[in-house]
Parts: C-alpha cells; structure tokens; sequence
C-alpha cells in the first residue's frame, strides 16, 4: 500500500522539523541563493547574513545572532532591511 502525503503535510512537516530548505528548495521550488556571505554593522553590532534562498529577485537571507546570542530587534530588523534594500551610492 502506497502513502501519499499531500503538499499541506510536507509543509506542515517541514514546518515542525525548521527544515527551511526543504520547505523553500522542494516544496515550493525556490533557487538557492549563491551569494556572498554579508556583514553588516548597525547599531555597534555586527550582524552576518547568510544567503539562503530567492525567487523572482526577491532574496531571503538568515541573520545570525549578535555576539551576545540575541536575535535582532524588530528595530534592529528594520535597519538591517534598509541597508540590503537601499541602492549603494555611486
């Protein structure tokens, strides 16, 4: 007898297991994203982002820790947003 898991179960599962790659990779057909490793310093921090995934242009990267093992604030979030997204000056 065959099991066939329908797509909300391997998301679902996916989910569970914060197997992100799985999820974005296979499941819903996303490109790894083949970039350089980015550092950023806002704040007096340092944060490095590392490439994951993207679709379409639009970019998905994980942010490590700062050095005391907090995630970013949802202020800190923002600044970190504002530089990826903000066009460098020529």
């Amino acid at each position: 007898m065959t099991v066939v898991i329908s797509d909300r179960q391997r998301i679902q599962r996916d989910l569970i297991a914060f197997d992100f790659k799985t999820l974005f990779v296979e499941e819903l057909g996303w490109d790894i994203l083949r970039e350089a490793l980015l550092v950023l310093a806002v704040d007096g921090q340092t944060y490095r982002l590392h490439p994951f995934v993207e679709k379409r242009g639009f970019k998905v990267y994980v942010c490590s820790p700062d050095m005391h093992g907090h995630i970013p604030s949802s202020g800190i979030m923002r600044q970190i947003e504002r530089e990826l997204t903000t066009p460098a000056l020529c």
